[in-house]
């Protein structure tokens, strides 16, 4: 397969309560390495963490690839960044 198939989505933040600063996370790389497995690299650029609420269900957020418009793989915040790195602003996690 070609990296070029795969695009990810990260789901958006819905928030209530008092106004903070939110997180803002993006997609930093996304690589296919020579045994075929897909490195995907999210980096939370905004001026907050990710609250821990977001990594447990049933808040998790999710993070989904397609192939072309079909879903294709997917995995909770939890299970893509167990070490909770993208809590802390300006940091990144990457999945393989």
């Amino acid at each position: 397969m070609k990296s070029n198939l795969f695009a990810l989505a990260c789901a958006s933040f819905l928030f209530t309560g008092a106004a903070f600063a939110a997180p803002d996370l993006i997609v930093r790389d996304i690589r296919l390495d020579r045994a075929c497995k897909i490195h995907v690299t999210v980096a939370n650029i905004g001026k907050d963490g990710v609250p821990a609420s977001s990594y447990v269900l049933p808040k998790a957020v999710g993070i989904q690839m397609y192939n072309g418009a079909k879903p294709w793989g997917g995995i909770i915040l939890k299970g893509f960044d167990p070490a909770g790195k993208l809590k802390k602003p300006h940091s990144s996690a990457t999945h393989v």
